[in-house]
């Protein structure tokens, strides 16, 4: 993909989100209402999509929808819903409030989170 047509990706993903959700590009925002261990997961998540030369966008909120994703890269479409507490059953569930053009994608704290400490002792 060129650069032009990967920018022009980027802003059609983005064009799904609420103009109003303050959907700053490239920057981690938190929500306390989480644990920390997801905050956490969110974080490096959102970092290893950052070092490969995605764009992101974190607690994107979708236009027309009643989801909130915990970390959209603009680059694919890919929403990623990091699950702590919450079962996979209620992951599918929610999964349908999405955009038909976003993909959805569930990734485990505690994976992420134990290989950042593995990354982190090298």
């Amino acid at each position: 993909m060129s650069k032009r047509q990967l920018l022009i990706q980027r802003n059609n993903v983005a064009r799904l989100l609420e103009p109003h959700s303050k959907r700053e590009r490239n920057s981690v925002r938190i929500n306390i209402g989480n644990s920390l261990k997801h905050e956490v997961a969110k974080f490096y998540l959102n970092w290893l999509l950052r070092r490969n030369g995605s764009e992101t966008v974190t607690e994107a909120i979708f236009r027309g929808h009643r989801a909130r994703g915990d970390v959209l890269e603009l680059d694919t479409g890919t929403c990623y819903e990091i699950l702590h507490s919450e079962s996979k059953e209620k992951f599918f569930g929610k999964s349908t409030y999405y955009p038909k053009d976003v993909q959805v994608v569930s990734c485990e704290a505690q994976a992420l989170v134990t290989k950042m400490l593995k990354e982190l002792g090298e």
